[in-house]
């Protein structure tokens, strides 16, 4: 991951959360240890900022596809018990 893309994850953390105490609280980590990997780029900060990123990303589509779209909890079960499935079976050819 480069820095700009660290940056752009960063801002979308900051926009959901509002803070960067809050997003570090998120990510389960100390938010002096946060401002830490801010200021130096760290890989390893960098790939827990984008999980952190991609999770509220998703929980936005989510709701998205909820209020706009009409997606219901049982189309949604649905589409998680088929994703489940498909996960399990891939794992079965590959062992």
């Amino acid at each position: 991951m480069n820095n700009a893309a660290y940056r752009k994850h960063l801002s979308l953390l900051l926009g959901h959360f509002g803070t960067f105490t809050n997003a570090a609280l998120f990510m389960d980590v100390l938010p002096r240890t946060f401002r830490d990997q801010r200021k130096h780029f760290n890989r390893k900060a960098a790939h827990r900022v984008a999980l952190a990123a991609k999770l509220i990303r998703l929980r936005e589509v989510l709701k998205v596809l909820r209020a706009e779209h009409g997606l219901s909890d049982a189309n949604l079960k649905a589409a998680i018990k088929a994703a489940d499935q498909r996960l399990l079976s891939q794992n079965r050819k590959e062992g």
